[in-house]
This record gives structure tokens, sequence and C-alpha cells, in this order.
């Protein structure tokens, strides 16, 4: 998550835990609605660098099944939330999250984020 920036439902996977079982568990933690693995499929695998020591692998799914109504339960974290179409994203929106949203249409499977901005 970062500043004044749209975002995705997203989060760290805890130890023994799945991909997609995290996935569950932070859009019932941040936005409260229910997922079920089964019902996820995959849309990106996306290779961050973040710094010139750190890189994180994104991955990213959808779903077009779930339960319940979508609403903000980390308001220390988020001040909005909505619904746009594909080809009328909102900006600013984090990198890699834009890349995702734009796989849905493109179908590629595998980005690298931020690489050359590192060079040694």
């Amino acid at each position: 998550m970062l500043p004044q920036q749209w975002d995705l439902i997203s989060g760290h996977v805890e130890a023994a835990e799945s991909v997609r079982q995290a996935i569950v568990r932070e859009a019932k933690e941040e936005i409260g609605i229910d997922l079920h693995v089964d019902d996820l499929d995959f849309v990106l695998l996306s290779h961050n660098r973040i710094s010139q020591d750190t890189t994180y692998y994104n991955i990213f799914f959808t779903s077009q099944h779930f339960q319940g109504q979508p609403h903000i339960l980390e308001a220390q974290k988020h001040d909005a939330l909505d619904w746009f179409p594909l080809d009328d994203l909102p900006s600013p929106l984090v990198k890699d999250r834009k890349l995702a949203l734009e796989a849905l249409r493109t179908g590629q499977t595998y980005v690298e984020v931020d690489f050359d901005a590192y060079e040694d």
C-alpha cells in the first residue's frame, strides 16, 4: 500500500499459508468478503525491484465469485473503495497493480518492474 494511490487487496503470505489462502484471508481482513481458493484464477506474476537490495514477487489472481458486501475494514490504511471499468482505471494507481489489471485484457502473465531504476 502506497499513500495517495489506488491499490488492490494485498498482503504478505504467512508461514504455512499458500498464496491463494493468503488472498482469501486478506480479502476478508481488508474488505470483508469471502472468497474460495478454488474460485481464484491466476492473472500475473510481477517481479518488482524495490531498492538496490530488495525485490518482491507479487502474484495477482481474480475471482468471479465472492460473498459479502465489500467495505473498508482498515480505515487507517484506506479512505476509499470503488469499482472501475478496466478501460477507465483511476490515477494514480500502484504501478504493478495497473499492469495486473491490464493483463486481464492482454493475457500477459509475467512482468519485471523498475529493474532499470537500480542498475549497478
